[in-house]
């Protein structure tokens, strides 16, 4: 039984991901769905510097979370509805294109203790 409340998660670890530092929080509501907060850096190839912010819902059942949590591989083909609403802030100037624009993402797969991969997208 999934209890309301607040945990910390931690999806991904920064040395296996684009993202040099990552801060993960979710609010477990009452049915068990989680909203995501998560604050994060990505150090370019050029080295800027990038926030990403993002909140979301991932929609949990028995059965996803069993298989998220023996370490399976999951991918959104497994129906887990995991939604993300990215937004990035820079003082780059080679980057501030990127401070105008909001994405929405989903999950295209994760695995507990490894990494998690998304696609995003930007609002037009």
């Amino acid at each position: 039984m999934v209890q309301a409340g607040r945990s910390n998660i931690d999806y991904t670890r920064p040395h296996e991901s684009y993202f040099s530092s990552i801060a993960v929080v979710s609010d477990v509501m009452p049915d068990g769905s989680l909203r995501l907060d998560v604050r994060a850096t990505i150090k370019t190839d050029d080295g800027e510097i990038i926030l990403v912010t993002y909140s979301g819902v991932v929609a949990n059942n028995k059965e996803i979370m069993d298989r998220f949590n023996n370490g399976e591989v999951l991918t959104s083909k497994d129906g887990w509805y995991f939604i993300t609403a990215p937004q990035f802030t820079t003082g780059s100037k080679k980057y501030d294109w990127v401070n105008q624009i909001q994405a929405v993402g989903k999950m295209v797969s994760i695995q507990r203790g490894a990494k998690i991969k998304y696609d995003w997208f930007i609002v037009r």
